[in-house]
């Protein structure tokens, strides 16, 4: 499931109790991310996130939306990376991080291009620069999860019994589409780790 932005606190209530319990990962950016904590009432960790993006922030966030939701894999994109926590049930820390790449690569050559990626166009973009703020990002996410320096280099770590992967993105400087991008990330990424 991607969600999108839910205006209507009663449709996020049927997608939570109706959509969420059959799903096996859920996608998300920071915005949908602070409107959902809200409902869970952890508005604090919300008001964290919406101060400046920190992704220790991020993270807490992400950990209430798994424990309040029960999804196995919670994939959060955002511009400078993508994290997904994920339990046991959502396969392998290596799998999911590959995923990841792959999601990447896809989202943007649709940013590139205006269209959904080919396969053979699944490669890497070294053209396409990576975020400076993504290397600082993952560091203060290795500090949070009390890791060695390796999370930095490999993007797997664990936190509070679940598993959590980072990637950096890369941005496309000046994209022919930005519409769709988190579809493209969410499931692109989740496709490739099969």
């Amino acid at each position: 499931c991607e969600l999108a932005s839910i205006a209507g606190g009663v449709v996020r209530e049927g997608v939570r109790t109706e959509i969420l319990p059959q799903m096996h990962s859920l996608g998300l950016n920071e915005a949908e991310l602070i409107t959902w904590l809200n409902d869970f009432g952890s508005a604090e960790v919300g008001r964290r996130i919406d101060a400046d993006n920190a992704p220790e922030a991020v993270l807490d966030g992400v950990h209430v939306i798994a424990e309040a939701t029960g999804v196995p894999r919670i994939h959060l994109h955002n511009l400078g990376y993508y994290l997904v926590l994920a339990d046991d049930r959502a396969g392998e820390p290596e799998a999911i991080r590959q995923g990841l790449l792959t999601g990447a690569t896809a989202a943007a050559v649709r940013a590139l291009t205006g269209r959904p990626a080919r396969c053979d166009e699944i490669r890497p973009l070294p053209e396409i620069v990576l975020r400076d703020t993504s290397r600082t990002a993952m560091e203060r996410i290795s500090v949070a999860i009390g890791a060695s320096r390796g999370f930095v280099e490999t993007g797997i770590g664990t936190y509070r019994g679940r598993n959590v992967i980072m990637v950096p993105t890369r941005i496309v400087e000046n994209p022919v589409r930005t519409v769709g991008l988190g579809d493209t990330i969410s499931s692109a990424s989740w496709l490739a780790e099969a």
